[in-house]
């Protein structure tokens, strides 16, 4: 099938979309069938999140515009997510001028989420301070950001730097991000022993709150790898 039969067949059975996205993913990008997506978009054959899911998937510059309206117009049910997604699918890093700009500016939590994940999406260091900027500002809420740094490979200095920051919310950040980086399955690496030293002299302080089993891992890591 090409891109344009798997667009019309994931239209007409919308649970098809496992199936059907990896295979566009692996196509060359196709603007015929980014076109007939959004001629279906349109007519309402397809709901927000799928038609958002579905143009990251084609890749072609074709969608942009569309995707991009899908996450501004706010729809739920994840939409906000698969479209920022889909932006920096189509567009690569030419897309974060518009991402950020969005989580900086959108007046909307879901909408400023959903840029966020799409910023997240390449995995790349460079957008690391861009999150944090957006933490300090209270643009996006701290479990959000924890998980899109750990995502992005934080350095150990960026992750001293937080731990050893007077603000504590900057500190609780810093722990959450190396909790994620320890123990989720997302094939982090594991931050250094500079890091468990600056974690080991802030637990041992006792003086902000933690998730008491983040507590417990943390201190008993970074007690043995100081």
């Amino acid at each position: 099938m090409n891109a344009i039969e798997l667009i019309d067949a994931v239209v007409e059975d919308h649970a098809s979309f496992k199936r059907v996205g990896p295979k566009l993913e692996a196509m060359p990008p196709d603007e015929a069938a980014a076109k007939r997506l959004i001629r279906a978009y349109k007519s309402e054959s397809v709901p927000p999140w799928l038609t958002a899911y579905l143009l990251g998937c084609v890749g072609h510059a074709a969608g942009y515009k569309t995707a991009k309206q899908i996450l501004l117009d706010n729809p739920g049910l994840s939409a906000e997510s698969y479209a920022g997604v889909a932006l920096a699918k189509i567009r690569g890093t030419e897309a974060y001028r518009d991402l950020k700009t969005i989580i900086f500016d959108d007046e909307r939590p879901k909408v400023r989420r959903g840029a966020a994940h799409g910023l997240a999406h390449r995995r790349e260091s460079d957008v690391i301070p861009v999150f944090i900027d957006a933490f300090r500002t209270k643009r996006l809420p701290h479990n959000d950001v924890s998980w899109h740094i750990a995502q992005c490979g934080p350095d150990d200095s960026t992750l001293v730097s937080l731990l050893s920051n007077s603000d504590g919310r900057e500190q609780k950040l810093g722990c959450a991000i190396a909790d994620i980086l320890l123990w989720s399955d997302g094939g982090f690496t594991p931050p250094g022993r500079a890091v468990a030293r600056c974690a080991y002299s802030l637990l041992c302080r006792d003086s902000l709150a933690f998730n008491k089993r983040m507590f417990e891992r943390l201190s008993n890591w970074a007690a043995a790898n100081r």
